[in-house]
């Protein structure tokens, strides 16, 4: 802005001087950066990132939103919000917003905001199944299966453990029914465990009766084998 004075004394005389002052810009101003949700997020969450920026000249002004993982480094996209995946994203990453907003003259101001990325326990796409499912006798060798995945990428690991009589009998996918561990009417029971690399635990568990074995003569006998016509007689039976 530039001001003149100039002075007539009414005799013809005159004269003038001149000044001038540049007027400053005033930067903009942000407010704190949040981002939705601010808790529980997952690797297939969708973010949220706000902040509010005002400039004295120019009133409200928009800020521009970028994204980053900071535990990796990686830039992973610009806009208010941020879609996650697993390819993004693993647990206990930290993802950063970065809020920024630029006035007429440029003069920029930012907030920032960060959230931890937590771990989806796995789950069970083909549950527990014990296979014979019905037949089940003392010495029937048992296998259980089951299949899980893992919505933030990672390969579970599935491991078994059998009960019978509510006491642990077995682990490994296979078990054979011994008659010291169960009895006839008893379940033999499959428990499957996924376990994913963040330690999340998942479990699915099947079932079997164990059958009644009718009993088996394995030999018959009398004694004595050879009798004449009066005397006695034994029949001898060995059971299994």
């Amino acid at each position: 802005i530039t001001c003149t004075a100039t002075a007539d004394d009414g005799n013809g005389g005159t004269d003038s001087a001149t000044t001038s002052v540049e007027i400053s810009n005033t930067d903009p101003t942000i407010g704190a950066a949040g981002i939705d949700p601010a808790a529980g997020a997952t690797t297939s969450s969708l973010l949220v990132c706000a902040a509010e920026a005002a400039d004295a000249e120019d009133g409200a002004l928009v800020p521009a939103y970028t994204w980053t993982n900071s535990t990796t480094g990686s830039a992973l996209g610009t806009g208010a919000q941020l879609q996650l995946l697993p390819s993004l994203a693993s647990p206990g990453d930290t993802v950063q917003c970065d809020a920024a907003a630029t006035d007429s003259a440029g003069a920029s101001v930012s907030a920032s905001a960060a959230v931890e990325i937590g771990n989806t326990a796995p789950a069970f796409s083909v549950a527990a199944v014990i296979a014979p499912a019905t037949g089940v006798f003392t010495g029937t060798l048992l296998e259980c299966a089951a299949t899980a995945d893992d919505a933030d990428g990672d390969v579970p690991s599935v491991a078994y453990s059998w009960t019978a009589a509510g006491a642990e009998v077995a682990t490994g996918a296979q078990y054979t029914v011994d008659a010291g561990e169960t009895d006839p009417g008893d379940s033999a029971v499959c428990t499957a465990t996924a376990t994913d690399a963040h330690g999340g635990t998942a479990e699915s568990s099947a079932s079997v009766s164990v059958e009644n074995s009718d009993p088996v003569i394995t030999g018959l006998a009398l004694d004595p084998a050879a009798i004449g016509s009066y005397g006695s007689i034994a029949c001898l039976a060995s059971l299994s």
